[in-house]
This record gives C-alpha cells, structure tokens and sequence, in this order.
C-alpha cells in the first residue's frame, strides 16, 4: 500500500533554515536589550554612589557631633594632652564607629586603606589636614570607569553633591595626586551640582 506525506514529515525536527530564522531572532534581541541592561546597571551604581556620599555626610555631621578621640586622626592639632576636640573623621573611622553599615567593603588596596567600595564605587573621605574640626571633603569614582560608572561624585562639609564625566574625575586616585587641597577641601572646578 502506498504511504501519505513525505518521509521529512514524519521526523518531528527543525529544517536548517528555521534554525537560522530562530537564532537571527534571539541576536536581534540580544543585541538590542544588553546595551539598556548595562545602561540600567551603570544608572543603579550611580544611584548608589549618590546615596552612599549622602549617608557619608549624615555620618560625618554624628561622628562630628560625637566627637571620638580614639578615631584614625594622626596629629590633633593644637590640643592639650588628654583634650580631644570634635573633628571630621576617615571612612575607617565612621564604619569603624557604626554610623556607615556593612555594604561599605574594604578595598584591596594597601597604600590607601581608607577607601571603601560599594556598588561598583570606590568611596574615600578625609579631613582637612589643617582643620578637621571644620572642613572634610569625599568622594566616590567608579571602581572600572566607563564600566561601572560613567560619573564622578565630590562631596564636602557644605553637604552639597557635585558630578563630572571628565576622565580625569573617572580616574583613580591616591593621596599623593589627590586633585583636592586636603587644607580646605574645596569641590575640584568642572564639577556641577546634582540635578543640573
């Protein structure tokens, strides 16, 4: 007796063609939506960086109205012995003192421990050499420029946030090319207020 249908029909697979046709669809796709997922990843860092700078300046105002003479303060400055007046402190000091929580980590960097890394950022805060009970400075750079963040943030004792995209802003520091005077703690010129 004769068979219906062609022998193909009876095989249940996928010709070459509807592969081909099913894989362009899912680079298409792909191409489209991983550009906006890392768009969206870098937007959450800075979101992140922003609110870590502003829970770094609640902390600074506390640890300031605290006082804490056992903080990472090398020299205090002009002070009797046995006398500590209220002064800014490191970020050591503040995680140190539980006003930072635990999603500040450690960096692996030992020239300078003072820096804590959170989101995809790398946070740093110092006092003014000249006057830590007046004038603090800190700042927060993406840990990969361009990867995990496409802004800089600069913060002061005035408690106002500044940004940049300048490469140099991006760029990692250390005390010794530290852009900011640590004697007065300025916001490094480029830098625009948040929102603007």
């Amino acid at each position: 007796m004769f068979k219906t249908g062609s022998p193909s029909s009876s095989r249940g697979g996928f010709t070459l063609v509807e592969l081909t046709i099913a894989t362009a669809i899912a680079g298409v796709i792909a191409a489209v939506a991983l550009p906006n997922l890392l768009a969206s990843r870098k937007h959450g860092n800075e979101a992140a960086a922003v609110q870590g700078l502003r829970a770094i300046i609640a902390a600074e105002v506390l640890f300031f109205e605290k006082g804490h003479p056992e903080s990472d303060q090398e020299i205090h400055y002009n002070e009797p012995e046995g006398h500590h007046s209220a002064h800014y402190g490191y970020m050591n000091d503040l995680k140190g003192s539980g006003l930072l929580d635990a999603s500040f980590t450690d960096t692996d960097n030992k020239v300078t421990p003072h820096r804590k890394l959170k989101q995809g950022y790398i946070f740093r805060v110092w006092p003014s050499t000249t006057r830590p009970d007046a004038l603090w400075a800190g700042r927060a750079w993406p840990s990969v420029p361009r990867t995990t963040g496409d802004r800089a943030f600069h913060t002061n004792h005035a408690g106002v946030i500044f940004y940049t995209t300048a490469s140099a802003g991006l760029a990692d520091i250390n005390s010794t090319t530290d852009p900011t005077p640590r004697q007065t703690c300025p916001i490094p010129v480029g830098y625009l207020p948040i929102g603007k």
